[in-house]
């Protein structure tokens, strides 16, 4: 008997706990909906906005306006467009869900509603939402989340019952499973964690009055794990994937906070983390003058065009975020929900010209901030330890009269065989490679060019970038970079010191047209009718070389990379993503129609180089 005692007493202490911590979690929990990201206040705001501000309107207008292409997109399919994935479906969806949604809000209209009904209950039937890539999962979540919270009074009690059974046995069932059983993502630093669970806490609190247990258990959970990526963003606010990837990542953290602080008054301190209220200042100091991207590891070079900018000006006091996002953002849903003109329009920090983020080892420097024609530069350094990193330590991009002269190839077809294994499979194809980036190789051959765990610290010192890239080769290595406006004029200057004679090779890659002068020791490069010469300062003896964007001899060449010559990539997902820039996957887009060159020296059998390059503006 007193074994049943011990046993019921127990039973008896775990319920009273679970319903201990469903209380703490759940007690400040706004009970009527809208409540996830908005309340119904905000969408009488947004109505009026649209009539009293000129942005705000002209916004509108565009967005209303494409948003009726939606319409002729066909429902949701249970398709893995490349094989592997449910996310572009999941991203369709949730694209439509919320544009749609927002513009119900705003003027009401029964197609809006029968069409967010029709991806619903084709997507509810769907067998699972494809938990063995999970972003699939959390990202369909998200776009039931806001259906459900936001059009709660809309649906029946049938429709409601369908949605929310959906988002329990699709979403949240698979979360709490993945996160009892440890899934990878629940434990990484990447942006898989911030959107699994962004999307799962919005669709906990979208449900949390009808289903408390079950949302307090993922919320819980998800609170525990979020952190463990939020740690990137220390001490000021870099993201080691790129600008493109901090959009994607970033974005699903900040619909976690908000929706945390809309439903529950509160986000358990997670905005609090150390970097992350500077973090915005990333993007923006990773746009060039072009207005295109440093598009770093398997990035994409598009303008950073996300609306949570809107919401870092507002909770952190940065007017800056704000202005930045009204004239680089074209207005989607959540543009018009965290966009507030009187904070626009406040007078804002100036952003220092040069800077280094030291959680990403990241630098950028420019001639002016309110210039399209200014000089700007971008050096790479940090590790080469996670999932979208290649072998780029060192490399640099340069911007000057509005070109993008030297680039970044970013990443390549993620699908193909063994892109992302950490062992040799990711290392064999060009765009992961040191050969593919502009920085240096030494002594070529069939491995990678760098150290896979080399680590660069880049340091700024006045208008000069510097990385010690020793980690990265068997030499001492190191880079400077520097910015001379007055003279208007970039400095590169490479210091190599090998152990005995070796082969160094330096690249720089570029979409422009290329004419090496009759001693090969300049180049003068030709683009959208502008002019730049690079001219060789040392070694006395060094000449230019124009080499196609491909695989030294020395290198593999697997089938079905890009070729980079103006072939396109896969585009599995061909829609318009103007409406979810932040959280749209970067990867299987098309490549710019011109053939790719680039730019190489080298010095053959030495112990020592020293590599002095200059790039001027040409008349």
């Amino acid at each position: 008997m007193k074994y049943r005692f011990f046993a019921v007493v127990l039973a008896f202490l775990a319920c009273s706990i679970g319903q201990s911590a469903q209380a703490d979690t759940l007690d400040t929990l706004k009970p009527d909906h809208p409540r996830v990201l908005a309340h119904a206040d905000d969408f009488k705001r947004i109505a009026e906005l649209v009539k009293t501000d000129p942005l705000a309107n002209r916004w509108y207008g565009e967005f209303k306006e494409i948003s009726e292409g939606l319409f002729d997109q066909p429902v949701a399919q249970y398709d893995l467009r490349d094989g592997r994935r449910l996310l572009y479906e999941s991203n369709d969806v949730l694209r439509r869900v919320k544009s749609l949604a927002m513009l119900y809000k705003i003027e009401g209209g029964q197609r809006y509603l029968d069409r967010i009904w029709a991806d619903l209950q084709a997507a509810a039937n769907f067998k699972d939402w494809n938990p063995d890539h999970f972003l699939d999962v959390s990202v369909m979540a998200a776009a039931f989340a806001i259906a459900y919270d936001w059009l709660y009074d809309d649906w029946s009690d049938a429709q409601r019952a369908t949605i929310r059974d959906a988002i329990i046995r699709h979403g949240i069932e698979p979360g709490l499973l993945a996160y009892e059983q440890k899934s990878w993502w629940t434990r990484t630093k990447i942006n898989w964690n911030q959107v699994c669970n962004g999307g799962l806490i919005m669709a906990a609190l979208a449900i949390a009055d009808d289903e408390p247990e079950l949302a307090a258990q993922l919320i819980d959970k998800a609170v525990a794990s979020l952190p463990i990526s939020m740690k990137r963003y220390a001490p000021d606010g870099g993201y080691d994937e790129g600008p493109g990837y901090w959009g994607f990542g970033t974005s699903y953290n900040v619909l976690a906070i908000a929706s945390l602080q809309s439903a529950l008054g509160h986000d358990f301190k997670l905005g609090e983390a150390p970097g992350f209220d500077v973090t915005a200042g990333f993007p923006m100091q990773m746009t060039g003058p072009t207005g295109m991207a440093y598009n770093f590891g398997d990035g994409k070079a598009k303008t950073p065009r996300s609306p949570i900018m809107f919401y870092f000006a507002k909770r952190y006091d940065q007017p800056g975020y704000a202005r930045f996002a009204a004239e680089h953002n074209r207005g989607g849903a959540l543009d018009l929900l965290w966009y507030d003109p009187t904070i626009v329009a406040q007078d804002a920090q100036a952003m220092p010209l040069a800077t280094v983020f030291h959680s990403a080892d990241v630098g950028a420097m420019r001639s002016n901030w309110h210039d399209p024609n200014a000089w700007y530069v971008g050096l790479k350094g940090g590790a080469i330890d996670h999932g979208h990193a290649q072998m780029d330590l060192g490399s640099f991009i340069l911007e000057s009269q509005g070109v993008r002269w030297l680039i970044d190839l970013g990443g390549d077809d993620y699908n193909l065989p063994g892109y992302f294994d950490p062992g040799a499979g990711r290392w064999r194809y060009y765009r992961n490679r040191a050969e593919g980036h502009n920085t240096l190789l030494i002594n070529p051959d069939k491995s990678g060019g760098q150290h896979r765990d080399a680590n660069a610290e880049v340091t700024l010192v006045g208008n000069t970038l510097e990385v010690d890239l020793s980690q990265a080769y068997d030499a001492k290595a190191k880079r400077t970079i520097q910015l001379d406006a007055e003279q208007d004029a970039v400095r590169l200057v490479d210091k190599v010191r090998l152990d005995e004679p070796g082969d160094i090779w330096w690249f720089a890659h570029t979409r422009a047209q290329i004419t090496l002068s009759a001693d090969k020791r300049s180049a003068i490069l030709e683009q959208d009718g502008k002019t730049i010469r690079a001219s060789i300062v040392t070694p006395k003896l060094a000449q230019f070389q124009i080499m196609d964007a491909r695989p030294l001899a020395t290198s593999p060449n697997p089938d079905g990379q890009n070729p980079n010559n103006g072939a396109v990539i896969k585009n599995s997902s061909p829609k318009a993503h103007f409406v979810l820039r932040g959280e749209t996957p970067i990867y299987g887009e098309p490549e710019p129609s011109e053939t790719i060159r680039k730019l190489a020296i080298q010095i053959e059998n030495d112990t020592f180089a020293r590599i002095e390059v200059v790039f001027e503006n040409a008349d």
